[in-house]
């Protein structure tokens, strides 16, 4: 699985999750449960996802990779859990699985399709 981050910009920045000590910042930690941003809606297109945000009427295109994580983001798993259920099913290393989610959210959050919606050890 590459970089996935919207846009087709397959890039491998961006850190790893955090331990979610609490003082991340709003950065992708294990413990942290990210979903859709209201007004932001998806669909599947011959294996790519397309995103269309309501607020700034734009269109994006994920690639493969980021459209997996994006159907995976339903406000309730931890990104911990999710990563290591999608690390087992595409057969990859956990710690580069969760490189690569975190790159894409940290994307995704930039560019307001994805909220933090709770810490659950809160």
């Amino acid at each position: 699985m590459t970089a996935p981050t919207p846009g087709r910009t397959a890039g491998r920045s961006g850190p790893g999750l955090s331990g979610g000590d609490g003082g991340d910042g709003g950065r992708p930690t294990a413990s942290s449960v990210w979903g859709p941003r209201g007004g932001v809606h998806g669909v599947e297109l011959d294996g790519e996802w397309v995103l269309y945000d309501e607020r700034t009427r734009r269109l994006h295109l994920l690639n493969p990779s980021a459209g997996v994580i994006w159907a995976c983001l339903d406000g309730d798993v931890p990104l911990g859990e999710l990563i290591d259920e999608l690390a087992e099913v595409f057969g990859v290393d956990r710690l580069q699985m969760g490189e690569d989610v975190a790159a894409a959210l940290t994307t995704m959050a930039a560019e307001g399709l994805v909220i933090r919606c709770r810490h659950p050890d809160r």
